[in-house]
């Protein structure tokens, strides 16, 4: 007979329900890093954020547009990254997290996999972050993926003034809560291409 096919309506308000039941809120953690981010730590996505996340990952933020993936950013990677545009410091990884929908909520969700109930911020270095097909943790720098070359020159959209570039990287010191709107956006690596990633460096997509 015919193969039933779910409504996307029915798939979204699922997606919705796997959110709001995941045992720790996508943005308890960093889209970046994928670590633990408390609320005094969370940044917005800005313009400025974006574009050196692209810049130095060769990637652009996406996937804001869904409810399986992290919203906001933690203060030292922001930090980091932007400190990278000004010719100090640098991150400590050359692949961030790589986010995909998960499959199931049982064996592949990132948000209740990570135990976090009692951690403080003293003791979040003791957190044991998952490695799962839907959350891909970030690799190291080393010889063969060295830390990136600061371009001779760039910019934000066209039309986001510079004036508005130094007042963000001035001004961005409010902390960012959970009620996160953010626009979509689409991502540069492909499917093929993550999956060549994965292959090459060894990682596991079944861990």
């Amino acid at each position: 007979g015919k193969a039933f096919v779910l409504p996307a309506a029915y798939k979204a308000r699922y997606r919705r329900a796997m959110s709001r039941s995941c045992k720790n809120h996508p943005n308890s953690f960093c889209y970046v890093c994928g670590e633990l981010t408390f609320k005094s730590q969370r940044k917005h996505l800005t313009p400025l954020v974006k574009k050196s996340y692209a810049l130095y990952f060769g990637c652009i933020i996406s996937d804001q547009d869904k409810s399986w993936a992290p919203h906001i950013a933690c203060k030292s990677c922001c930090s980091n990254m932007t400190s990278w545009l000004k010719g100090s410091r640098h991150m400590p990884f050359a692949i961030p997290i790589v986010w995909i929908e998960p499959k199931d909520q049982s064996t592949d969700c990132y948000f209740c996999f990570t135990d976090i109930p009692g951690i403080t911020s003293h003791s979040r270095y003791i957190v044991v972050y998952p490695n799962l097909p839907s959350a891909i943790r970030p690799v190291p720098h080393s010889s063969e993926l060295p830390i990136p070359r600061l371009p001779e020159t760039w910019s934000l959209d066209d039309n986001v003034p510079v004036s508005f570039v130094v007042e963000e990287a001035e001004n961005d010191q409010e902390p960012m809560y959970a009620d996160v709107q953010a626009s979509p956006m689409t991502h540069l690596i492909s499917q093929s291409d993550l999956n060549d990633l994965v292959r090459d460096l060894n990682l596991s997509k079944t861990l």
